[in-house]
């Protein structure tokens, strides 16, 4: 019996990258139902494993977490972005940072923001005019972004602000975006993409 779990075979340089990064939910929901529940593939040269069963996914995130670290990205990306936080740190640091987050997700403060959520809608709402057509994915992305600093931070952005995290937030996302050929670039290599990643994590 094999002690590699099953999976896709992929091309020789690329791995199973091009799969995954034409569809990356359909290539996960497909590999499930082929391979059960856990399953091994390559992005590039990264050796990437599936958990699909969701007892499995608890035994790694929670009852056996101490035995499972966090997975090294390919370059400093994600680290440039995120720091040390929750999402990255591991240890006592992220039991630290966990402990001083709890209070922030207790019940009673979360569902305290709706007021908030819903007070920002009727002030973004204020400023439509019947028959006005809209484009209601930039009007939505922009009343997130005053919900999110008002909840997190206890504080109000103006337009312009809000304009500008949202042009920044667009080369985070396309950083992030599957891209087979992303590991064969070094994130130092002064990109078009990686210029303008820099330039958007510093105006953050």
């Amino acid at each position: 019996m094999s002690a590699t779990p099953p999976g896709p075979i992929g091309d020789p340089l690329f791995g199973n990258g091009r799969q995954y990064a034409d569809d990356p939910f359909e290539f996960m929901r497909a590999c499930a139902d082929s391979y059960g529940d856990v399953i091994r593939f390559d992005l590039g040269p990264r050796e990437t494993y599936l958990l699909a069963n969701p007892a499995d996914i608890e035994r790694v995130l929670v009852a056996d977490a101490e035995r499972y670290r966090k997975p090294k990205f390919g370059d400093d990306a994600m680290n440039r972005l995120l720091g040390q936080g929750l999402l990255m740190s591991e240890g006592d640091t992220w039991r630290r940072q966990r402990d001083l987050a709890n209070p922030a997700f207790h019940n009673r403060r979360i569902a305290a923001l709706s007021e908030t959520m819903v007070e920002h809608t009727r002030d973004h709402l204020a400023d439509w005019t019947p028959g006005e057509t809209v484009d209601v994915q930039l009007e939505l992305a922009r009343l997130t972004v005053r919900i999110i600093v008002s909840a997190m931070f206890g504080a109000d952005v103006t337009d312009e602000e809000v304009r500008t995290v949202q042009a920044k937030l667009e080369p985070l996302g396309a950083r992030f975006e599957p891209d087979p050929r992303r590991f064969l670039v070094p994130s130092w290599v002064p990109t078009r993409e990686n210029r303008a990643f820099d330039a958007a994590v510093d105006t953050l």
